[in-house]
Order: C-alpha cells, then sequence, then structure tokens
C-alpha cells in the first residue's frame, strides 16, 4: 500500500503509494529543511490510504510537516491533498499556471469548448469531433478536482520557498514544477 525508504541520510525520505491504475503506484517526497520537513506531492485521491500515508509519514524521526508542494495539477499527485491538510495543518503550494487549469476544468462546459477548439486547431476530421466531445465530457464529468486548491500561488518561474529552490518546469502540466535542493546536490522530479 504505501513504502517509506529514506533515500537521502535522514533528508529526503520517498513514499511509494499505491492506486489503482497504471504503474500501480506514485512517489512522494519528504524533504528536511532546518527540523522542519516539507512533502512534494499528495498521492491519488484514496482515503482508504490515508492513515496508512500519516503512520508513514510518522516514521520519520523529528519531522514536523508544515508544507505540501504539488509538483503538477494530475489527480495522482494532488489526491490527498485537503484530507492532508486537514488532518496535518499543511499549506499546500502549486503554480498559478496549473491552479488556472484546475479552475477552468471546473468550470465543465468551458473545459469541453476550449478541448474541441485546440482540437479542431490541430486538424482532428469534423467526423471524430463527436467522439472527441463524448470521451472529453466523460473524462470532466469524473475529474475530482477539489483536492487541488492551494494556499500559496506560485506566480514566477523562479521562487524559494521554505528554503527550496522551486523552478517552473512545464510540458508534464501547463504549471509543472521542479524542486532543486542545492545545498544537497540533488535534483527531485516527481512524474
Amino acid at each position: 500500500m504505501i513504502g517509506l525508504i529514506e533515500k537521502v541520510d535522514g533528508l529526503v525520505y520517498q513514499l511509494r503509494i499505491s492506486m489503482p491504475m497504471e504503474p500501480g503506484y506514485v512517489f512522494s517526497y519528504v524533504v528536511r529543511r532546518d527540523g522542519e520537513c516539507v512533502m512534494i506531492d499528495a498521492g491519488y485521491p484514496n482515503t482508504e490510504l490515508l492513515n496508512p500515508l500519516i503512520n508513514e509519514l510518522s516514521k520519520i524521526p523529528n519531522c514536523r510537516l508544515g508544507t505540501l508542494f504539488i509538483t503538477h495539477m494530475h489527480i495522482d499527485h494532488t489526491g490527498l491533498a485537503n484530507e492532508l491538510r486537514s488532518r496535518l495543518g499543511l499549506s499546500v503550494v502549486m503554480h498559478r499556471r496549473d491552479y488556472e487549469q484546475v479552475l477552468k476544468m471546473l468550470n465543465r462546459d468551458l473545459f469541453i469548448k476550449e478541448f474541441l477548439e485546440l482540437s479542431e486547431y490541430y486538424g482532428v476530421p469534423n467526423n471524430e469531433m463527436e467522439l472527441y466531445k463524448n470521451v472529453i465530457s466523460g473524462l470532466s464529468s469524473r475529474r475530482r478536482l477539489s483536492a487541488a486548491n492551494p494556499d500559496i500561488i506560485i506566480g514566477n518561474e523562479e521562487e524559494h520557498i521554505e528554503g527550496l529552490h522551486v523552478l517552473l518546469t512545464p510540458g508534464h502540466s501547463p504549471g509543472h514544477i521542479s524542486i532543486v535542493l542545492d545545498d544537497y546536490s540533488l535534483h527531485l522530479r516527481a512524474t
């Protein structure tokens, strides 16, 4: 269900959180910063995993979590953010570009309209547009987005938050961020 591995001498921990789709798990990280810890990504939205996740987090010695960074808006990285915020008192951090995308997706009609316009722009044949509309309508109605509600919104391409170097690295999503741990000479990019 959830596995905890120490990656860098009491400073960086990896959580392997199970999910019901391929590849069957997603990684989250905990990074120690001057006696405090930050978490990177919140796993898939399975509330049955919340207590086991909190139990694994409690195994990290002298680690008081205060901040949760969301690297990107996909559900396997935002899933338990609200629950973790509520139970642990975390502040959730996300880039503005992804937050704006989440807000668009919450407006189902606008999301479908923009998706179809983009499909038409890129040359999807008219006879396939109805199929695309049905597929995206189904996806947008199933998407759980309430978990992606940040307390801190990153607005720049580069910022320092909680002693971490945060870079905008779009591609996987418009507001995908990478966390650079300069003082550990370690680069973590969750995908």
